[in-house]
């Protein structure tokens, strides 16, 4: 299996991630996107911060929607945190649409 990469999101930008996400896996990365990793029951959280620690890289699908999600902004600032500590470890962001600087 290839690198693992989490995608970080706001599902309203769901077709955006998903198609990123079949792209690669097309590629032979091993995708980690929430809705095929999550199951319910589980404890989500728990999953996606496994998912993050995990991950070789992350992509931050940055939109005038994922920078209101509190949870996205919390994945993206754990990998930046992640990306200090680990040189291997590198996180893309995929700006969709018109996104205001502040």
């Amino acid at each position: 299996m290839g690198k693992r990469v989490f995608i970080s999101y706001s599902h309203q930008d769901s077709v955006c991630a998903k198609g990123i996400a079949r792209f690669l896996t097309r590629q032979g990365y091993d995708v980690w996107i929430d809705v095929d990793k999550l199951v319910v029951g589980q404890s989500w959280a728990n999953n996606i911060n496994e998912a993050l620690q995990t991950a070789d890289m992350m992509i931050a699908l940055i939109s005038k929607n994922s920078v209101r999600r509190m949870e996205v902004l919390r994945e993206i600032s754990e990998a930046l945190d992640r990306n200090e500590k680990d040189e291997n470890f590198y996180v893309l962001f995929v700006v969709i649409g018109n996104v205001h600087p502040s």
